[in-house]
């Protein structure tokens, strides 16, 4: 197992393991003793990593379960649609995990800088309205491409900066124009999210039948024609299985006769002859 193990690492099947790591493997007899140290020794450098670069390693531990993933889709045959599916999950988790990773270590800073800037009554508002628009464009682009974990943020820097727009023009028409884009962004959000809610919401439940839903359970005419093929070849087989031990009760009685003929020495007729040669009567 050890040779498998370190013959994979050669050939390069295995890779981000450090030479002390394969060091570790190769001495010692107790393979499963040397896995376990050569993973501590790892995991001493992805923990630091955790700390000293944490969307690098964010994205180490998110590179790692897709690259997995895709070997498995390629296994399965997956469809164009599908591997699109996955890599469309890949790019939002992609930027939920830099963004959780940012937020660990930056996100008190960020919030003084938003405070410094969006917020800062000192400024003008034409400097506001611009870090304002920095923090909501990309966030815009997020909410629209159906990334909901976008969604609280995009609020609050839609607030932000539809109120420094206000306080720039007042009730007029760029105020609305801004109002209108909010508006439309944040509409076409919220069919969309209902939309999929109330399918989700709507379907059969492990209790659901036709007096509640309205509609038969795709399945219960598979289950039923399963139910009945069973009954079938319940009775079918058990039919057969009575002409089975009828057939071999009748045979044992008649080998038992042959068998007492045999001994009184009139075993030689013609049934017994050809039983004996043929396997039957």
């Amino acid at each position: 197992m050890r040779a498998a193990i370190l013959g994979a690492i050669n050939d390069g099947a295995v890779k981000g393991i450090r030479e002390g790591s394969i060091r570790l493997l190769k001495a010692g007899k107790d393979l499963d003793a040397q896995i376990q140290k050569a993973v501590d020794f790892q995991n001493v450098f992805k923990k630091l990593k955790s700390y000293t670069d944490p969307v690098g390693a964010a994205l180490d531990t998110l590179d790692s379960e897709f690259s997995k993933l895709k070997q498995t889709f390629t296994e399965a045959g997956a469809s164009a649609q599908e591997f699109a599916d996955l890599q469309k999950l890949y790019g939002i988790e992609r930027t939920n995990a830099v963004k959780q990773a940012m937020d660990q270590i930056t996100g008190s800073l960020q919030s003084l800088m938003n405070d410094l800037t969006i917020g800062n009554d000192a400024l003008s508002l034409r400097d506001r309205k611009a870090a304002a628009l920095a923090v909501y464009q990309p966030l815009e682009d997020r909410v629209k491409a159906g990334d909901t974990t976008a969604y609280s943020d995009f609020a609050d820097a839609a607030q932000q900066l539809l109120d420094i727009q206000h306080q720039m023009s007042g009730s007029q028409s760029d105020y609305f124009a801004l109002l209108d884009e909010v508006k439309s962004i944040t509409q076409t959000q919220l069919d969309s999210a209902k939309s999929v809610a109330n399918a989700s919401a709507n379907r059969d439940n492990p209790f659901s039948s036709p007096s509640t839903t309205g509609a038969v359970n795709d399945n219960s005419g598979v289950a039923t024609a399963i139910d009945n093929m069973s009954a079938k070849l319940a009775d079918a087989l058990g039919f057969k299985l009575d002409a089975v031990n009828q057939n071999l009760g009748s045979v044992i009685k008649n080998l038992a006769s042959l068998v007492e003929q045999g001994t009184t020495g009139t075993a030689s007729t013609p049934s017994y002859n050809r039983l004996l040669s043929t396997g039957s009567w």
